[in-house]
């Protein structure tokens, strides 16, 4: 039987170019590459799958700003880490995993709009029970989830030329920015820096 949500094996030469900035990147087993702030200390440890996002947008306004992103949907790329199973998210999948989940809250009275609501009773026990496989966190205004294993890319910005990219990715409640260049073929990050946050 054929696997419909398995990796993009046959990338075309027009769009390898996003594909091996979003490989260059993604790293959730090692957040210092990209951050100076994990989303939760050892928070991807000993998990056995990693959630990736549906479809991702790319212009070609590097550290500009312009009219109109190209959109890849589905996106399915491989990432720099062959002990990981990847799950390719899509609508029927997201839809199956809150059935699962429930909707089961406690609103948290606090300051902020970090996690306002947990999940309880029903909700709560399905949602350890999932986490000792992967890790989905709580929408911080409740009632929700992020279901994607972080850091999600917004947007990758290139250069006409390909070799310079400026990638927008978040964490849920903050985001950030990298800076990569591509030497002898291979792209390198050159800087990164958070650049909001939720609170």
């Amino acid at each position: 039987m054929e696997n419909r949500y398995s990796p993009d094996n046959e990338v075309p030469d027009t769009l390898q170019h996003v594909y091996d900035v979003y490989k260059a990147v993604y790293s959730p087993w090692d957040w210092a590459r990209i951050s100076d702030d994990e989303p939760g200390p050892g928070i991807y440890e000993g998990i056995t799958y990693y959630v990736i996002q549906r479809k991702i947008y790319y212009d070609y306004y590097f550290r500009t700003y312009g009219p109109g992103h190209k959109t890849i949907d589905p996106f399915r790329p491989v990432i720099a880490n062959n002990t990981i199973s990847l799950l390719y998210l899509n609508n029927d999948y997201r839809y199956a995993i809150y059935c699962f989940l429930g909707s089961e809250y406690l609103h948290e009275e606090t300051h902020t709009i970090i996690s306002p609501e947990v999940p309880v009773k029903d909700t709560y026990e399905r949602y350890k029970f999932l986490n000792h496989f992967l890790v989905f966190t709580p929408y911080h205004w409740g009632n929700c989830w992020y279901l994607e294993t972080h850091p999600t890319v917004d947007l990758i910005s290139f250069n006409l030329t390909k070799d310079s990219a400026q990638v927008y990715y978040n964490t849920g409640c903050a985001g950030a920015e990298v800076i990569l260049g591509k030497e002898n073929n291979e792209w390198r990050i050159v800087d990164h820096y958070s650049t909001w946050i939720s609170k």
